[in-house]
């Protein structure tokens, strides 16, 4: 998929690497969304939601990422965004 943002192109088929987003909520609805890792170590988030109409697009660092989504993410999955991203995790 192609997606435009703030004058940045990306094909999502291109991605380096990329992460499922998923977390249930207390009444076990299901949020999901992706993040890829572009050619150019640019993060492009596909935000989570529960509703396939409020999901969008932003570009984000590994921290943001991080701090954001962390219950979306599981351990092995958060060191990996974070030696992508050049920031340390613990």
């Amino acid at each position: 998929m192609r997606i435009s943002i703030d004058s940045h192109h990306f094909d999502t088929d291109k991605a380096k690497a990329h992460w499922r987003l998923s977390w249930y909520d207390s009444n076990s609805n299901h949020h999901a969304g992706y993040v890829y890792l572009s050619s150019s170590s640019v993060f492009y988030v596909y935000t989570p939601s529960q509703w396939a109409n409020q999901h969008g697009w932003a570009i984000m660092s590994a921290s943001e990422i991080l701090s954001a989504y962390n219950e979306y993410l599981d351990d092995d999955e958060k060191q990996e965004i974070a030696e992508a991203g050049g920031v340390e995790w613990t």
